[in-house]
């Protein structure tokens, strides 16, 4: 008996001590962020911006706002499936574009958008 009330106490501390995994969302490792475009390549084309001023968008979560440095403000959708993440930016009530987020972390997103069969990856840093 006193074997099964120690083996009890044991499985009843280490359950206690057992901390919640937090995992973040797609939105919130994007939003609240100024991000800047370091990198575009589509077809043969390769252009390189690391370190230049250059194009930049920020989401608002609260407002679900999207503005860039291009002018435009709008609004967002993430859509967050487990095989297929996407942005979509929305401005003047029309669709501005519709990019497949191919890789998200803290400080680096890489975005993925299909024009005129030509697809285009677009590399985008905190700049931290």
């Amino acid at each position: 008996m006193r074997a099964i009330k120690k083996y009890l106490i044991i499985i009843l501390v280490i359950s206690s001590c057992q901390k919640e995994v937090v995992v973040d969302t797609t939105e919130d490792k994007l939003a609240e962020k100024e991000w800047y475009l370091e990198r575009k390549s589509g077809g043969q084309a390769n252009f390189i911006y690391t370190g230049l001023p250059t194009f930049s968008f920020n989401l608002t979560r609260s407002s679900k706002s999207y503005t860039d440095t291009d002018g435009i403000s709008g609004t967002y959708i993430i859509e967050d499936q487990p095989n297929l993440k996407t942005l979509q930016v929305n401005a003047s009530g029309r669709q501005i574009e519709a990019y497949i987020i191919k890789q998200v972390e803290k400080d680096n997103v890489v975005l993925e958008y299909n024009r005129n069969n030509i697809i285009y990856t677009l590399f985008f840093s905190t700049r931290k």
